[in-house]
């Protein structure tokens, strides 16, 4: 990155949370995942077009977990018209997302080179087309402006690991973008997909605590075949406080998450029915004494 169906039958593959024992000597960890498989595993490009993959690989997750809404045709269209949908249509989509479709620039096409704004306003263009009036977008990032579509849906600010568990816990997709910082400026990010993630909640507040672990899982567009698992630390850096810093398997660096965006299907997945419907697993918790 250069920067209606019934729910009930779809949540009950979608929620899991899990207590067990841990280091800490008492408190929960709370791990949740969405199905892996499925959601796309469309690979980069050379010409790193991760934020396009990224998308589209969640947009595969929306179809397979919400058939009666992103079913058919509409939210990956049938390219080859060969009446079925499958990774040769996952990948047109990527390529299209990326570099233009009709009278859509895409996000590196037409000029664009994968900033926020364009990553977001091409991801927006294109549920508009194909999947008109399906999906609610969320998002948080220290970038936008006015210029930005439905810019009152993405909050100005870091990303923070609520917003990430509020919108995975609600079966939503997620991606993020991550960036390294050069000293002075921040350099060229990359962009997955949250598929998951793990809190271990010592203390039982049911918050993330400086000295209590949580990690993300996540489908990276270089090795979307493989789960990816990263820790996540806070750190202050470039202006900003509290920023979300992962290590990234690929290169070991320090990487900084400074945008996240979810879709999810109308009537809104985040509201109402989610709790009233869902496999919930929680397993006693065996607390050690020192």
């Amino acid at each position: 990155m250069r920067a209606s169906a019934s729910p009930r039958c779809v949540m009950v593959f979608c929620l899991v949370w899990m207590a067990v024992a841990w280091h800490c000597f008492g408190g929960t960890v709370i791990e949740f995942e969405h199905d892996y498989s499925k959601y796309g595993k469309v690979s980069n490009t050379a010409d790193g077009i991760c934020a396009a993959v990224a998308t589209i690989n969640s947009f595969v997750y929306l179809r397979n977990q919400y058939p009666s809404i992103y079913g058919g045709a509409n939210i990956i269209p049938d390219w080859n018209q060969d009446n079925v949908i499958d990774e040769k249509d996952y990948v047109t989509s990527r390529d299209k997302l990326a570099y233009g479709w009709d009278s859509q620039p895409g996000i590196y096409g037409g000029g664009n080179n994968g900033l926020p704004d364009q990553w977001w306003n091409a991801k927006n263009a294109w549920l508009d087309q194909f999947a008109p009036g399906t999906t609610v977008f969320r998002g948080q990032s220290p970038w936008v402006d006015g210029s930005w579509t439905r810019a009152s849906q993405v909050q100005d600010k870091v990303p923070d690991w609520k917003f990430l568990m509020e919108q995975l816990r609600h079966c939503e997709d997620v991606e993020i973008g991550f960036y390294p910082w050069g000293g002075q400026q921040w350099k060229t990010g990359h962009a997955v997909t949250l598929t998951g993630f793990r809190l271990v909640d010592c203390n039982d507040n049911g918050e993330w605590d400086r000295n209590e672990e949580f990690s993300l899982f996540y489908c990276d567009p270089n090795d979307p075949e493989n789960k990816k698992t990263a820790q996540v630390s806070l750190d202050s850096v470039g202006g900003w406080e509290n920023i979300m810093k992962i290590t990234w398997w690929q290169d070991g660096g320090e990487y900084f998450i400074l945008n996240a965006f979810s879709e999810s299907p109308v009537p809104d997945a985040a509201t109402g029915f989610l709790f009233s419907s869902g496999l919930v697993v929680v397993l006693p918790l065996l607390r050690r004494r020192r």
